[in-house]
């Protein structure tokens, strides 16, 4: 066995070199996460972040645990097929006070296997973050799926206008989702706002609003033809 230092507690923690034993004292640990690593027939190799996830919660010894784990699931895979997506999805993983950091040790980890498997990071999110902080995020961000909700400030919108740009003049791939509430106050801002989208040649997808309840949203007929 050898050892490492946890980067953020200091602690020396000893490391098995069998990763398949890694793997299954940490399933026994903490549960499995991503299911059977031995299911030979299973084409998934989407893994998420979200803020109600443990691995979100969890410290930095968890990402390596993460990288050791789809190592050893690449290994079952063919060589055209050693793709892997992580999503850094909400609610608003943006604003977590130590987001660059982690994205800054999502890139590093990956990076002894680089030349086995791709890596894309992801994410989904409002894009209501300061400049200066969308500015370092995007360093670490291959594609951003960003949704466009009307009832925002007139200051929020205008800082979601300009971090798109930012996205998009640093050449990552971007779509934007465009809410489209029944109210027509609303649903003619989101209007502006795809025009918006097309001056500046930005991808983007209209969404039509469902109600989990009971009662539906009541689009009227100029909307429904539009």
């Amino acid at each position: 066995s050898s050892s490492t230092t946890d980067p953020v507690t200091g602690e020396k923690i000893v490391i098995n070199p069998d990763p398949k034993q890694r793997a299954k004292e940490y399933a026994d640990k903490k549960g499995g996460i991503f299911g059977d690593i031995n299911n030979r027939s299973s084409n998934n190799t989407t893994f998420s972040f979200g803020t109600s996830n443990i691995l979100w919660r969890a410290t930095l010894k968890t990402l390596d645990f993460l990288f050791e784990y789809v190592d050893l699931y690449m290994e079952k895979k063919p060589n055209g097929l050693k793709y892997v997506i992580l999503n850094i999805y909400g609610g608003e993983s943006l604003n977590h006070p130590d987001i660059i950091k982690i994205l800054e040790q999502v890139r590093l980890k990956h990076q002894p296997y680089a030349n086995r498997w791709h890596l894309t990071v992801t994410t989904t999110t409002n894009a209501i973050v300061s400049k200066k902080k969308m500015i370092e995020i995007i360093k670490y961000i291959d594609e951003f799926t960003v949704s466009y909700h009307p009832e925002n400030t007139e200051k929020q919108k205008q800082n979601f206008k300009d971090n798109l740009l930012l996205i998009s003049n640093s050449n990552k791939r971007l779509k934007c989702i465009v809410l489209m509430p029944e109210n027509v106050k609303d649903f003619t801002d989101s209007q502006d706002m795809i025009s918006w989208l097309n001056a500046n040649n930005l991808k983007y997808l209209p969404r039509q609003l469902d109600r989990a309840k009971a009662t539906p949203y009541r689009y009227n007929q100029q909307q429904v033809q539009w």
